[in-house]
């Protein structure tokens, strides 16, 4: 899809804990918050690509989400990509192991290259 926004994100489909993306039919995000709405529910996947005008939202100390994305919402300037395939985060140790017990079960969705 291509655009003219400043900023765009990639949102997938919601486990629990997560901020959740809510976009328009074009994919313009309109907000994000905190917590389950419903079982749709998409979140940020922490992946981003910024234009170089991105760096005037953004001030020193700020958190992206909270201050400089809020500010892309209210301009119309933050695109989300609805990604359906296998995501995963590895915010912690459990995370890690998660991962590393379906790699060596032979079961990593993330391995798309032939051997």
């Amino acid at each position: 899809m291509k655009h003219d926004k400043i900023a765009s994100l990639l949102s997938v489909k919601a486990p629990l804990g997560f901020h959740h993306v809510i976009s328009n039919k074009n994919g313009i995000v309109e907000r994000i918050k905190d917590g389950l709405g419903n079982y749709d529910l998409r979140i940020n996947a922490g992946f981003f690509i910024f234009k170089n005008e991105f760096f005037n939202y953004i001030k020193h100390g700020e958190e992206l989400v909270d201050e400089p994305f809020t500010r892309l919402i209210k301009e119309g300037q933050l695109i989300s990509y609805p990604y359906n395939g296998f995501w995963k985060n590895i915010d912690n140790y459990k995370d890690k192991m998660e991962i590393d017990d379906m790699y060596v079960k032979n079961n990593a969705p993330w391995i798309i290259w032939e051997n």
